[in-house]
């Protein structure tokens, strides 16, 4: 018995030395940064999509001014015929002027949803093409792993790989096109 414990203690120790069959294989992750928000921030395609965003996102505005300036008009116009119609005309008046407004709310709400997918259509056309950028970056700078920067608490500006992808994102697209919603 004494014999068994000196071999399994012996086997032990041999063992301890020795790393496994999976560390052996695996190499130490070097990670890297990439501040997506910023490639959208400072990048000429970034600044082509907020561009063609703000177009769309003014034209939406003053759509909506003006619906809402035709249903003040038509409120104000209601409440002045008040006295000249039944209680009944002017309840029904009333009930469809409520319905016109919460419908041009409803359409209102629909188009901003329909502007932030155009954004983010844009926003994948970027991704789509920085993903290549970032891989040569990564490769040509011996890192194994790019993470978004939004992920990391602490991160050494020597690992950030945000700048040189902006500078050659700048050049293989320097614009996007944004779809706009049909409307």
């Amino acid at each position: 018995m004494r014999g068994l414990r000196i071999v399994a203690l012996a086997l032990g120790l041999i063992g301890v030395g020795l790393p496994t069959a999976a560390q052996q294989r695996l190499a130490p992750a070097a990670i890297a940064v990439l501040d997506f928000q910023r490639v959208l921030r400072e990048s000429a395609a970034g600044a082509d999509i907020r561009r063609q965003m703000e177009g769309l996102r003014k034209r939406l505005q003053d759509d909506v001014a003006k619906e809402e300036q035709g249903l003040k008009a038509a409120e104000q116009s209601l409440l002045e015929r008040r006295a000249q119609v039944s209680r009944e005309q002017f309840e029904d008046a009333r009930r469809d002027l409520e319905r016109r407004m919460v419908d041009a709310q409803r359409r209102a709400q629909d188009q901003a949803r329909d502007l932030d997918r155009s954004f983010n259509g844009a926003a994948v056309q970027v991704q789509a093409a920085l993903v290549p950028i970032v891989q040569d970056l990564a490769r040509a700078n011996g890192f194994s792993l790019v993470i978004d920067k939004s992920q990391a608490l602490v991160v050494s500006n020597a690992v950030d790989l945000t700048g040189p992808a902006i500078q050659q994102l700048n050049q293989r697209l320097p614009a996007v096109k944004v779809v706009p919603p049909a409307n």
